[in-house]
Order: C-alpha cells, then structure tokens, then sequence
C-alpha cells in the first residue's frame, strides 16, 4: 500500500512510488532518482485531462490534478513517460510541456469560476 509515497530499492536501482492523483485517485508515477526518469501513466498527455464526470463517475478535482503536475515538475525529470504516447526527453521540454499543461487547466478552472 503507498500512502503518499514509498521508496524501494530492487536489482540495484531505486524507485518512488508517488501518489500522483489524475485521472483516478489512486494513480501513482514512478520516480526513478538516479537515471532521472518519471513514469507518469495517464497523469500527462500531450491533450486536455479528462477531469469532467460524464460518465457519473467520483468528481476528479483539478486542484489534485494541478498538485500531481507540480509534483512531477519539481522533481526535474530529463526524460518523462507518460502511458500512451512517446517519452519527451530533456529537462526543459519536459518542464515546459508539465507547465504549460498545468496553465491550461489552471486557466480553464479560472475561468470556470468566474462564470466566463
């Protein structure tokens, strides 16, 4: 069971476990500190999340969402993988493509709120 996070070491590498809530509430990414890697499943994709609930499902709330993002950005992976599409290599790319992402649905909240 991973709370917040776990680290285990197997076959001489480390790993983190992070809770990196998403697209579920369970979601985890997998850090890799030493080679830099993180493996992010359905936590990023190059299109808006799926955070709406039309489906009826448990409300997915964007303030988890952007927090998992933050996450992953302060952690300065050099390569990302993400579940479905190819991994984004260098530490810049991988900062901006996380960031503007997180803008998006930041903005898209806002302005939710604000009725416009």
């Amino acid at each position: 069971m991973v709370d917040d996070a776990l680290g285990l070491e197997t076959g001489g590498r480390r790993f983190e476990l992070l809770h990196t809530p998403s697209e579920s509430t369970d979601m985890l990414s997998v850090w890799l500190p030493d080679e830099r890697i993180a493996f992010t499943g359905d936590l990023y994709g190059p299109s808006f999340p799926n955070l709406y609930t039309l489906r009826g499902h448990y409300y997915r709330t964007p303030w988890d969402y952007l927090h998992s993002l933050d996450r992953i950005i302060a952690l300065e992976p050099e390569i990302l993988t993400p579940s479905h599409f190819k991994p984004i290599v260098g530490r810049e790319k991988v900062r901006t493509s996380l960031s503007n992402l997180r803008e998006a649905v930041r903005h898209v909240h806002d302005e939710t709120v604000r009725g416009r």
